[in-house]
């Protein structure tokens, strides 16, 4: 970004008479280069030119003694170059005269560039000038807001921007926006029908879950933590399967799905889809097999459901997924993706109800 200055001249103090040189001063005009021996001549910039030869770069007549402007080491009448060569505002399109901003190569009033162009901050709504970082949504901040103000957990913001406006710190230590407020499922009523509208987008898939017995419950973190022996975690969900077994066959199946209540609706149906392909896991293959195969696979049940979904909050969780670097959730994933991309759906359903671990190469 840059700011320049024209210069307005007025002409009537470089206006001189030749009667003032001395009569051994030799003057050439610089436009057409012949003595000036007599009449009226005009200097400019330590150059001497006929009166008439002086021109404006526009209309090509000559300035005379009226106002000029000068730019780019050429002179206009000030109408002129007004009317014809001045740069115009890129926004607002009128002639710039006086100081101008560039911007990416174009001109702007430095009003309309501060009011319509500038890059703001979306917290604080300053203007960027420095370092600044960009979400996913589109969203620019300031460097110096990192680590300054807390992000919201399901989609990046910073709590109390100008898109969001606040948000909440919930007691297990999350922070939530109220853009995501907004979609927060936290009743068993929603939980219970989002958890069947997952199922029904994993059985387009070929992935059919109807014989299992299975009830829903929201939790907390420190149940889920109490669950997994950690004092703390991030993970959003679990099973629990009672089964007996007679002979060596498991009959009797139930299962227990427990899932973080407060998340928004797409983390929610992403969860549930996680937790249903435990359970189809549990149903169709054996009762342990290697845990980035599972959990990957489970992820990739995520996966089905949010592209299902669409919409740029799927994508975000979609984008979630393919970032993360734990070595079982993360790298599971992406080895089941890599299969899926190679071999098919059904060659991973297959795979699954047979395998405990991957197959040769993955």
């Amino acid at each position: 970004m840059k700011k320049r200055v024209l210069i307005l001249l007025g002409l009537s103090f470089l206006l001189l008479l030749a009667s003032l040189v001395s009569a051994g001063d030799k003057i050439r005009c610089a436009y057409c280069g012949q003595e000036i021996t007599e009449g009226r001549y005009i200097q400019v910039d330590g150059k001497f030119y006929h009166e008439n030869h002086f021109l404006c770069a526009a209309c090509g007549k000559p300035i005379g003694t009226s106002d000029l402007v000068k730019a780019d080491g050429k002179y206009y009448h000030a109408s002129c170059y007004k009317a014809k060569a001045a740069p115009r505002c890129a926004f607002c399109f009128e002639p710039i005269q006086g100081q101008y901003v560039q911007y990416q190569g174009k001109n702007y009033h430095p009003e309309c560039y501060e009011k319509n162009i500038a890059l703001r901050c979306d917290f604080c709504g300053e203007i960027i000038e420095g370092e600044y970082y960009t979400n996913f949504w589109g969203d620019h901040y300031h460097a110096y807001h990192e680590g300054k103000v807390p992000e919201c957990d399901y989609c990046g913001r910073l709590i109390g921007d100008l898109h969001n406006k606040g948000g909440v710190r919930y007691p297990d230590g999350r922070h939530v926006c109220d853009l995501c407020r907004l979609t927060t499922v936290d009743n068993l009523t929603m939980a219970q029908r989002l958890l069947q509208e997952a199922r029904e987008h994993l059985r387009s898939y070929g992935i059919v879950i109807d014989q299992a017995e299975i009830s829903l419950q929201l939790t907390t973190r420190d149940v889920i933590a109490k669950h997994l022996k950690t004092s703390g975690t991030s993970q959003t969900g679990f099973v629990k399967h009672h089964y007996s077994t007679r002979h060596g066959v498991v009959t009797d199946q139930s299962f227990d799905i427990y899932i973080l209540t407060g998340m928004p609706r797409t983390y929610y149906l992403s969860t549930a889809a996680h937790e249903l392909m435990h359970v189809w896991q549990n149903l169709n293959g054996p009762l342990e097999n290697d845990e980035a195969l599972c959990e990957g696979s489970c992820n990739y049940a995520s996966r089905l459901v949010l592209e299902s979904m669409g919409g740029a909050g799927a994508e975000y969780v979609l984008r979630n997924l393919e970032l993360n670097g734990d070595p079982i959730y993360g790298e599971g994933y992406r080895r089941v993706a890599r299969l899926v991309r190679n071999r098919g759906l059904d060659y991973l359903l297959n795979h699954l109800k047979l395998n405990k671990d991957f197959p040769e190469g993955y």
